[in-house]
């Protein structure tokens, strides 16, 4: 006290009365000196207040579910200013904002006494929490003492998380605008929901509980999923229509997600028809009226594993009616293989417009195909008609040899060799040759024959 009286009585008039009016602000408020803090973003230093009189403290911010339960989520990014409220009729704000750190935390130092944190904003998708009159709580009182340790928190600041719906709408129409059949209107539509935060979301559809498709004119509502959490709505095996995959953020709007198939409903037919001649000209015999003749069938722009009903029906080119009730009928799809007889007709029916089609004729021994490979893409409206004609090569394609002499070697080993390759009727200065087996004329040229083809097939 002695050492403060020699000081005092060192200073002149102005330096003592400045001194006085200091100490008499620092009584009045009854703070004994600058206040220190600390927390993830702000800091101050103490001045005049020993160490062992500051205590450290924590805010900690944590989340309540959409469904009110409280949690140990921590929630950072929340606002808060502090206040010393040693006078409550006069509180006053120490430093700056706060802001909770990445869990959730607020650490400051603090002489004992009487303080508060008010909370001035929330991170997106909270609300304040409520008290017992349902008003929202913005203001923590506590109290800090000598014995107050940095172990628990001061205060504990719970959020409610916000909470928005997903809805999902399902609608089907026909493209021709007719109105939906009854078995249209029960079709069942998949689809598959994933969310940001994997969580598990209760739905009903058209409050008939938990389903997971859609018939048109339902619609799927998903309850109490946070805001924030990002969603992705995707129809499983769309086959055609209007009906892109969504995404989005859900909010405290209801998010609605539609989406609309178009049926297809426009069709056209694909037509088939076989017919079988001879090369010479002669009438089809009743054995080559019941080969069958293969065809490859391929279809793109169509639904994946469709099937088309295709019917056939025997006509005549004489138009002789004897046949016309002989039918047959099936399912085809994209690959399978078909067979066609001689005048016969193969229909596809209710093929969608737009799909395209490639038919490939397989080879048939003895006969030559005119077509061979069709493509095409079925119209509204019009039918889509092939005819396929084969021509039977009747005796072959005959080589004769002429000037070649009977004993020239080269000659008679080829003649051995087209009999037990070929298996082939050989005659005397003659033999069958294949258009494949070509190679066998250059030997006869070099063996200088004359050759002369005969019997081949106009086509």
């Amino acid at each position: 006290m002695s050492r403060i009286k020699h000081i005092f009585s060192k200073l002149n008039v102005r330096h003592r009365v400045l001194l006085s009016a200091l100490l008499l602000t620092l009584i009045a408020t009854g703070i004994t000196g600058t206040l220190a803090w600390s927390s993830g973003r702000q800091s101050a230093l103490n001045q005049g207040q020993t160490s062992t009189e500051m205590r450290p403290v924590h805010l900690l911010k944590l989340e309540r579910d959409t469904e009110g339960n409280q949690t140990e989520i921590a929630v950072p990014g929340a606002d808060f200013v502090l206040y010393n409220n040693q006078d409550p009729e006069n509180p006053v704000q120490i430093q700056t904002t706060f802001t909770t750190d990445q869990e959730g935390r607020i650490t400051v130092s603090l002489p004992p006494g009487q303080y508060f944190f008010q909370e001035t904003r929330l991170p997106y998708g909270f609300a304040p929490d409520l008290d017992s009159d349902n008003q929202p709580i913005r203001r923590y009182d506590f109290t800090v003492t000598m014995d107050t340790t940095n172990d628990s928190p001061v205060v504990t600041v719970y959020n409610r998380r916000l909470s928005g719906d997903l809805i999902i709408e399902k609608t089907l129409v026909n493209d021709d605008g007719q109105e939906l059949s009854d078995e249209q209107r029960t079709q069942l539509f998949e689809f598959r929901v994933t969310f940001s935060d994997n969580g598990t979301y209760e739905y009903q559809i058209n409050g008939e509980g938990d389903m997971h498709e859609l018939a048109h004119g339902q619609r799927a509502v998903f309850t109490n999923i946070p805001v924030g959490v990002h969603y992705t709505v995707e129809e499983v095996d769309m086959t055609h229509g209007q009906a892109n995959n969504s995404s989005g953020n859900i909010s405290t709007t209801p998010s609605i997600v539609a989406f609309t198939n178009r049926d297809m409903t426009r069709r056209g037919n694909l037509i088939l028809e076989k017919e079988v001649q001879n090369s010479d000209g002669s009438p089809v015999t009743d054995e080559q009226k019941l080969l069958d003749f293969e065809f490859e069938i391929e279809f793109s722009n169509v639904p994946d594993g469709a099937s088309f009903r295709f019917t056939t029906n025997r006509y005549q080119i004489d138009d002789d009616p004897n046949n016309d009730d002989d039918i047959r009928e099936g399912t085809v799809t994209s690959g399978d293989t078909l067979t066609l007889r001689h005048g016969e007709i193969l229909t596809i029916h209710d093929l969608p417009v737009g799909a395209s089609y490639q038919i490939r004729e397989l080879d048939t021994p003895d006969f030559v195909s005119g077509t061979g490979t069709v493509e095409g893409n079925i119209v509204q409206d019009a039918n889509n008609r092939h005819r396929f004609i084969n021509s039977y090569q009747v005796g072959g394609v005959e080589l004769l040899r002429e000037l070649c002499p009977l004993k020239n070697k080269l000659f008679q080993r080829m003649r051995q060799r087209v009999k037990e390759s070929l298996n082939l009727k050989l005659l005397s200065n003659r033999m069958k040759i294949k258009s494949s087996n070509i190679g066998l004329l250059k030997g006869l040229q070099r063996a200088r024959c004359r050759t002369l083809f005969l019997a081949i097939p106009f086509a």
